[in-house]
């Protein structure tokens, strides 16, 4: 089966629907790309074969290759083949395959929807809601709309809102200031294939979203300030849920301040909490972002940071579910009771490349708190918690680091690379690399880019550099955080717009573009190093000062050499 790529061209047309758009669809022998395309009355669709030549074949509306006679029936190539979808088609389907090969081809499909726009056709979101039919869209236009309690029902919708300018939120939703309803702004039940895009949801006294017995998927949301009993921003009962790409802050809950799920499927990539707050004081499971009881949860590539709760879980609290945590960070959150970042009763836990770390727990389990849980726990960090890192019985599944001090990362002990290892840190940590040869991985060098950290190589028995770094390396904009380089040995050190102290380095061999110790408005002192051999395609070799900002306020290169040999360069 051959898949051929698709690009959908949008243009406004002149006559029919003003708003219509051209669509075009691309047969690659076998398979329509998309197989199914949303239409409205009035939409212009072509279809063509994607690249030059090729054999013939017949586009022809009907299924189970019976023509139906109804629609179409064009071939392909020369050229396109267009038809343009009649503004009283009165039909939501339209099948359709390529009369000449549709025994071993795959049919496709045209759906016939209405976008149903907010407010220039219908002057509320509900009004909106109560029009559509299945597979339709209701576009919001930028703007604040004080509605609470939107009820969709039908399945297959797309509620979506417009973007500003610059692709930021533009559609708020929520109650009238002063309002004293305790209701959602939005509740879905028994709806399935229902998508939410592109809202921010702000200032609900029942909660944000309450899903019950519904499938969905909302993307790029935003949920701020909403209250409730029970998830504050969105509330997941016997439910399958995908969250991607939203952000929680802010909000308050009983259970769950930002999400709370219950005997639900529920898949949270790419999102953000913040400051989400879970006010129970009882036993049951509580979290101050997350608070999940039976069911499944994913989660993978999230942030948590400065949640808390009063009881179990500061950041995440389950019970008896199935729970995946991939590539995750979670920090500052802190409880009363037990897990500062995540407390698990029963189930399952699978921690995997997710840093954990500077959390609070006073009744223990700082980092996490396992409770019955089959826990397993793999990569990543989990460090500098409070009191402690882990309660609880968990499987090392390779490579997890676990430590009471978060400020030491070590290479290769704790990360295979020094660019992992930089990309963990924060300012003032210091990266302690072990004797051997470190090749660049990401780039031509190694840049350690917007954090302020010590890194430091370990020495032969007569203090020479035992590391070597087989490239250049350098510090980027870290800030005037004081910074410290001692005991390497490396092609070029790049050193830009930082404050530091090198010691105890060889810089030798350099070429290329720039080789040698490059200087951008640096401030500090190199002590006890060694320079030489390095030779530049277009700068100087050794030493080279490029101070290429005219700004008063960026301070010039300020750099002291103490007992340093610099020889040999040229360029």
């Amino acid at each position: 089966m051959r898949f051929i790529s698709i690009s959908i061209v949008t243009t406004t047309l002149l006559a029919g629907n003003a708003l219509a758009e051209d669509h075009f669809i691309q047969h690659g022998g076998t398979v329509f790309n998309p197989p199914v395309l949303m239409v409205e009355p009035g939409d212009v669709v072509q279809w063509g074969i994607g690249f030059p030549g090729g054999s013939p074949r017949t586009i022809t509306s009907g299924e189970d290759c019976i023509p139906d006679g109804l629609w179409f029936d064009g071939e392909i190539p020369p050229g396109l083949f267009t038809w343009e979808v009649p503004l009283d088609i009165g039909v939501t389907e339209i099948p359709y395959f390529n009369r000449l090969a549709c025994k071993n081809g795959e049919p496709g499909l045209l759906r016939i929807i209405d976008i149903r726009r907010v407010p220039s056709e219908y002057p509320t979101i509900q009004e909106a809601l109560d029009a559509a039919e299945p597979y339709d869209t209701i576009l919001i236009a930028p703007g604040t709309y004080f509605e609470t309690f939107l009820v969709p029902d039908d399945d297959n919708l797309l509620i979506k809102g417009e973007l500003d300018a610059e692709g930021d939120l533009a559609v708020v939703i929520g109650p009238k200031p002063g309002s004293k309803l305790t209701l959602p702004i939005m509740s879905i039940n028994s709806v399935n294939d229902l998508r939410i895009e592109g809202i921010h949801f702000t200032g609900g006294r029942g909660g944000g979203v309450v899903l019950d017995s519904a499938s969905a998927s909302i993307d790029d949301c935003l949920f701020s300030d909403n209250t409730s009993m029970a998830g504050g921003g969105l509330a997941c009962l016997l439910s399958t849920v995908a969250i991607t790409d939203c952000r929680f802050d802010v909000n308050t809950s009983g259970y769950g301040g930002g999400v709370l799920t219950v005997e639900s499927d529920v898949s949270i990539v790419e999102c953000d909490f913040n400051d989400n707050r879970s006010t129970s004081v009882d036993e049951a499971v509580a979290g101050g972002a997350i608070a999940a009881e039976s069911g499944v949860l994913s989660i993978l590539d999230c942030r948590f940071e400065n949640n808390d709760a009063e009881s179990s879980g500061g950041a995440i609290a389950l019970e008896s579910c199935q729970v995946s945590i991939v590539d995750s960070h979670l920090e500052g959150n802190g409880t009363t009771s037990t897990g500062g970042a995540i407390d698990a009763v029963s189930g399952t836990l699978e921690v995997l490349d997710t840093v954990i770390r500077g959390n609070v727990a006073m009744a223990g389990g700082g980092g996490i708190h396992l409770d019955g849980t089959t826990a397993s726990i793999g990569g990543g960090r989990i460090c500098g918690n409070s009191p402690d890192q882990i309660v609880g019985d968990w499987t090392d599944v390779g490579d997890a680091v676990v430590r009471d001090d978060c400020s030491i990362l070590y290479v290769p002990g704790d990360f295979t690379t020094l660019e992992e290892a930089a990309e963990a840190g924060r300012d003032g940590d210091t990266i302690a690399i072990a004797a051997g040869v470190y090749t660049p991985t990401k780039e031509e060098f190694i840049r350690i880019q917007d954090v302020s950290l010590s890194i430091i190589g370990e020495t032969n028995p007569d203090g020479s550099p035992a590391v070597t770094i087989n490239g250049p390396i350098g510090l980027v904009y870290p800030g005037m955080t004081p910074c410290v380089v001692e005991n390497l040995r490396a092609k070029t050190l790049f050193l830009y717009d930082c404050n530091a102290t090198v010691s105890n380095c060889i810089i030798e061999f350099g070429e290329d573009g720039a080789a040698g110790i490059v200087l951008q408005n640096f401030i500090g002192t190199v002590r006890d190093c060694r320079i030489a051999e390095c030779g530049a395609d277009f700068l100087p070799g050794g030493v080279y000062v490029n101070d290429g900002v005219d700004d008063a306020e960026i301070p010039a290169t300020d750099a002291t050499f103490i007992n340093c040999v610099i020889e040999n360069n040229y360029g």
